[in-house]
């Protein structure tokens, strides 16, 4: 469950609980911006260099055992 469920429900149970106690409800706070979700794309050039690097990584990792 994401962060943003958790809180719009933690917020719902909140206001029936204050409803039940004869307590005023909270008063709702306003909802963050939303973030996209991932990163962003890699490019061609840095996926490139990336995976040298890994593939050397590997190699030593290999060669060392």
């Amino acid at each position: 469950m994401s962060a943003a469920s958790r809180k719009r429900i933690s917020a719902a149970m909140k206001q029936r609980w204050a409803k039940w106690n004869g307590k005023s409800a909270p008063k709702k706070a306003k909802t963050a911006p939303k973030k996209s979700a991932g990163r962003k794309p890699m490019s061609a050039a840095m996926r490139k260099k990336l995976s040298a690097m890994m593939k050397a990584r590997w190699a030593a990792r290999k060669k060392g055992s």
